[in-house]
């Protein structure tokens, strides 16, 4: 799971904050999983096409994209933790 976000916003109450929290949960329940800061690897948002922030990918074992959620609303945070539930064998 690929999160693209800036991290400075990882404590905030802010939808992307809610993001980054729901990937570092899942991470600590066995997913692998990867922040990347736009501003710092602008190579990794080429290759992805990333063009909204927060932007989560899942990808297979050899880096192929199989879904992405864009941004922060309600509908997209609540299928992004579905999906990571789902990654993460159930639920939290």
């Amino acid at each position: 799971v690929l999160l693209f976000a800036d991290p400075r916003e990882a404590e905030e109450s802010s939808g992307c904050g809610e993001v980054f929290r729901a990937v570092r949960a899942a991470a600590t329940r066995g997913v692998r999983t990867r922040e990347v800061d736009p501003r710092r690897e602008r190579d990794v948002v080429s290759q992805y096409r990333v063009t909204v922030e927060p932007t989560v990918i899942f990808v297979d074992a050899t880096g192929r994209e199989v879904s992405r959620r864009e941004g922060e609303s309600g509908d997209t945070i609540g299928a992004i933790r579905v999906d990571l539930d789902r990654l993460a064998g159930g639920h939290p």
